[in-house]
């Protein structure tokens, strides 16, 4: 009995021992059975074995743990041996070697678990038996080994194509990753797909709304899957010829325009790609990638036009290439793709001619095109001149509305770029030859034109106007004279002087902060200085508002130009016309010794001791820091578009010009200015002192960055076999047109190549140098220069006018 119960004691343990080992070990243990069989006992045995698990099976259960064992990750399998892949075609075969009591055949169930595991895959199989849904790299790597399983198992004849097709096409719409994979795989084409789901009324909406959420994803399995099923759409949906039935024409192009309005939609920052067009452009069509193109700039222009045309003349400044949002910008980039500039414009001019069009994206797409195609600025001058030609003769209000909200967006990205607004107005309209309003119709319905739009300009157009009026034909002045009436009383009510103190000169700045403004007196001086310099003689106007206009000239012009200084060894311009008007008795002899008096005590102090511009440099660290970073890393753009830029006529790359406008929006916001539009026409000149350059500590921290840049991009540009450096006139233009940083870049130029020349490094040589070719070149936007220094070392002032000799 004690025995016994031992034995009955360890039965337990023994159980459990055994309940842990496998299948194959429990077969092992018996195979030396198997062998003492005789053949026919070996089939009978087999038999039986068959008819006990065919009576006894759960074909479903078996078939759904056979495909998770079968779609387990790829790298799990592969750290097993890789024996799970192979039980599903072991299950299939044994299947198919059995009478199976259940209703559907083996294929059927088979298809129907396949169907539910792969929607599993995706997270959308909530009735599968299986586990939880995977998430991230599982996920992806889990679907792909699914979709190459069931591609195995339907070139093995295991499953039922079109049973498989149609249970998935009677799902919810799919994911794009999956839909992807299955026409990869040639299970389920993509044409197929659509076809059968195109009637469901919610399909366009759900499959956009599906392709939309892919666009904010960044990965490889995403991007391939997006860039895949665009081609596809955009091939389909704008054939180049009309092979495919029309409705499928229709949904593929319905589901593109959705996902173009959910971009113009949605103010979403995450958006990591549009289309990616730029990866897919050879997969295209050409003919179709343009139609596409075509149409989707026609529903971007047309897409929910609110704005007012008197709107859009106030808010033009908000419209800037610098200040449209990144992934608009991007988008615009895309769309330039199959496209030569000239055709472009053709594209536009088709689509203002024949819809009415939101004024914000046509507006900010001209002035990305501006900044994307070198001969854009020609090629738009020239349209839009012809615009004015056909609606100042044919007195046409659209096509004149048209051209000038043209002709201003791009006035307003820059000098690099287009003309300013008082430079082109004056062009166009300016000669007698070559303006568009040369006859009294054009000229009268010109005059309309612009006395209809008045209760809507700002004051800096208004003085363009006034200031510069446009050529008047022959019995035409009375049209002028009522406009600058009315323009006149517009500046009132914007409290805004058209005659700035009444100067001497017509002279205005756009920007309406008057304490940001240059001296208006102080630009009669120098306009009266370089018309001095040019011709030797003391200018007309000058002479006549000493007679005319004395209280002028002698309570704010002389006292302007008789502004205590150091004066030269050497007498410059100033000195030479101060003498001249002496000359002539216009200079009282009081006023005379004063100045000279003054001129005498700036010098002694001059002499006191040389301002130190390097104890500035903690000053310079701390101030606007976070702006200054913006600026730095700007120009930090500007080095690499210029060292990468390949092909200049390729948009989609980082345009320098498109850099440049960025720039010069950062460098506004530093020197808190509004866009520069100068209408004097010639700009206020600098005195150059290497002795003590006056620069102030934010003026030095820009002015270093932009020569730090230009000093490395001139040598990286030079040492890179093809040099462009059409990028630096570029730069030096726009930096004309912040007036406040004329000096400050002058004086340091001058004062690190007289100064500092023997501690500069051949960068920086190589740079400078190449900066002061252009300043010379482009000396009318800078203005005269004239240079003074203490003492008797005349070898560093005639270096200096060598170095900036206009």
């Amino acid at each position: 009995m004690t025995s016994h119960n031992l034995k009955r004691n360890r039965l337990p343990e023994e159980d459990s021992s055994r309940s842990k080992r496998t299948f194959k070990d429990l077969i092992r243990s018996r195979n030396h059975g198997d062998k003492s069989l005789s053949g026919d006992s070996r089939e009978v045995l087999h038999q039986a074995v068959f008819q006990l698990v065919n009576l006894h099976q759960n074909t479903q259960a078996i078939i759904s743990e056979a495909l998770e064992k079968s779609c387990v990750n790829v790298d799990e399998a592969a750290s097993q041996g890789g024996e799970d892949t192979r039980v599903l075609p072991a299950v299939l075969t044994s299947l198919g070697q059995l009478e199976s009591p259940a209703d559907q055949s083996v294929p059927l169930l088979m298809t129907e678990k396949c169907v539910q595991r792969l929607l599993h895959c995706t997270g959308q199989g909530g009735n599968f038996q299986g586990g939880q849904s995977e998430n991230g790299q599982d996920t992806n790597e889990n679907l792909r080994t699914c979709v190459q399983m069931i591609h195995q198992l339907l070139t093995d004849n295991q499953l039922q194509h079109r049973h498989f097709t149609s249970l998935l096409t009677t799902e919810d719409v799919l994911p794009p990753e999956l839909l992807w994979c299955l026409h990869g795989e040639d299970i389920l084409g993509l044409s197929t797909y659509i076809t059968r789901k195109m009637t469901e009324p919610q399909f366009v909406r759900k499959f956009s709304a599906n392709m939309y959420k892919l666009c904010k994803q960044n990965n490889s399995e995403t991007n391939a899957a997006l860039s895949g099923i665009f081609s596809f759409l955009i091939n389909s949906g704008f054939p180049e010829k009309k092979a495919k039935e029309a409705m499928f024409r229709k949904v593929s192009a319905a589901v593109l325009d959705d996902i173009i309005r959910a971009v113009l939609d949605r103010d979403d920052e995450h958006l990591v790609s549009f289309v990616g067009l730029t990866y897919i452009e050879d997969t295209l069509n050409q003919v179709s990638f343009k139609k596409f193109c075509t149409h989707t700039l026609s529903l971007l222009m047309s897409y929910r036009p609110s704005l007012k045309v008197s709107q859009a003349f106030k808010q033009q400044t908000q419209w800037k290439s610098a200040k449209v949002s990144e992934k608009i910008s991007d988008l615009y980039k895309q769309l330039f793709l199959p496209f030569e500039s000239k055709e472009i414009l053709e594209v536009l001019q088709r689509i203002l001619e024949r819809q009415e069009v939101n004024w914000q994206t046509v507006l900010s797409f001209i002035a990305t095109f501006l900044v994307c195609f070198p001969d854009a600025s020609r090629l738009l001058q020239g349209h839009i001149h012809s615009l004015l030609s056909e609606g100042l003769e044919n007195a046409d209000m659209e096509s004149t509305i048209i051209a000038f909200l043209l002709a201003r967006q791009s006035c307003l990205e820059g000098l690099h770029v287009f003309p300013h607004y008082q430079d082109w107005f004056q062009q166009t309209f300016g000669d007698s030859s070559k303006s568009p309003a040369s006859t009294k119709k054009s000229f009268s319905f010109l005059m309309k034109f612009l006395t209809n739009i008045v209760p809507y300009e700002s004051a800096p157009h208004l003085k363009v106007h006034i200031l510069r009026p446009p050529h008047v034909p022959a019995k035409c002045r009375p049209f002028l004279t009522e406009y600058i009436t009315l323009a006149k009383t517009r500046l009132a009510d914007l409290k805004e002087s058209c005659e700035i103190s009444g100067g001497i000169y017509d002279n205005s700045s756009s920007n309406s902060t008057s304490s940001k403004q240059a001296d208006p007196v102080e630009a009669d001086v120098e306009r009266s200085l370089s018309a001095f310099q040019a011709t030797g003689k003391v200018p007309t106007t000058v002479m006549e508002a000493s007679i005319f206009r004395k209280p002028y000239f002698v309570g704010k012009y002389l006292r302007s130009l008789l502004k205590p200084r150091h004066l030269p060894d050497k007498p410059d311009i100033r000195m030479k016309m101060i003498a001249s008007l002496r000359k002539a008795d216009k200079i009282p002899a009081s006023m005379y010794t004063k100045y000279q008096e003054a001129c005498r005590t700036e010098s002694k102090q001059l002499l006191e001791g040389v301002f130190d511009v390097d104890s500035q440099d903690d000053v310079m660290l701390d101030a606007l820091m976070a702006p200054m970073e913006q600026l730095r890393f700007r120009l930090d753009q500007l080095h690499n578009a210029v060292v990468s830029t390949e092909g200049q006529n390729k948009p989609t790359g980082q345009r320098v010009s498109e850099v440049i406008s960025v720039i010069s929006d950062k460098l506004e916001a530093l020197l808190k200015t509004g866009a520069n539009m100068k209408t004097d026409d010639t700009p206020a000149g600098v005195t150059i002192n290497t002795d003590k350059p006056d620069i102030s500590a934010v003026h030095l921290q820009i002015v270093d960055c932009l020569l730090n840049t230009i000093c490395r991009t001139v040598t990286a540009d030079l040492g890179s076999g093809c040099p462009v450096m059409t990028w630096l006139p570029e730069l030096v233009k726009m930096t004309s047109q912040h007036r406040t940083l004329h000096a400050p870049v002058i004086q340091r130029v001058a004062f690190l190549l007289l100064k500092e020349g023997p501690n500069l490094n051949q960068q920086h040589m190589t740079g400078l140098s190449a900066l002061v070719c252009h300043l010379s070149s482009l000396q009318h936007l800078f203005g005269p220069i004239t240079c003074h220094q203490k003492g008797d070392n005349s070898g560093s002032l005639v270096d200096a006018y060598c170095i900036f000799s206009y």
